[in-house]
């Protein structure tokens, strides 16, 4: 038989589900996360899981920065600190995903939505581009977002040199930042 829920344990969720989550309370309840999950929704305690725009901003500065493991140390401090609702790594994830970024750290690969915040354009700009064969990209398999070299995107720059009139001040910037990189890169791989 599974024990009773006692008093003190349904206070002690009171005040610190919506802060510690199932698994801090799991551990200090010696209980099972299911059963504290379920526990908190009997008792209307449920936590929203709308991630706020400070959460998504603070997602842009880090995505891809970090493996996901360490991603998620930088993120329960930060949280912490903000007072925001503690996330599982599986939430994290999800949430960069939603981003169109990819959950592994890759200096050389950009994907479509931040290449489209960077240069200032609309997301569907950079989607025209690579269904009309302007753009090389390739589709990660897990949502569908399209991962852009950073090489495939100087090309692009090369044989579309007006494209960057379209791009805001920043964007152009950066757009030609990246050109001469590879630009140098190619060379002294040349010679």
């Amino acid at each position: 038989m599974k024990p009773l829920w006692t008093r003190q344990e349904d206070e002690l969720l009171a005040k610190s589900y919506r802060t510690d989550g199932a698994t801090s309370l799991a551990e200090q309840l010696n209980r099972t996360r299911s059963a504290i999950s379920s526990r908190a929704r009997r008792l209307g305690l449920a936590r929203t899981n709308r991630w706020s725009e400070s959460e998504d901003e603070y997602l842009h500065e880090i995505a891809e920065t970090l493996p996901v493991d360490w991603l998620l140390k930088h993120w329960q401090t930060k949280a912490k600190r903000e007072g925001w609702p503690r996330r599982q790594k599986h939430s994290i994830v999800r949430r960069l995903l939603d981003l169109g970024y990819s959950a592994r750290p890759d200096a050389t690969y950009i994907s479509a939505l931040p290449l489209a915040t960077v240069l200032g354009v609309r997301h569907y700009t950079i989607c025209r581009w690579i269904s009309r064969g302007q753009l090389k990209s390739t589709q990660s398999c897990e949502r569908g977002n399209h991962r852009i070299h950073y090489r495939d995107f100087a090309a692009f720059l090369l044989a579309n040199g007006n494209v960057i009139n379209c791009f805001s001040e920043e964007g152009r910037a950066w757009a030609m930042a990246t050109l001469a990189d590879w630009t140098n890169l190619k060379k002294r791989h040349c010679q």
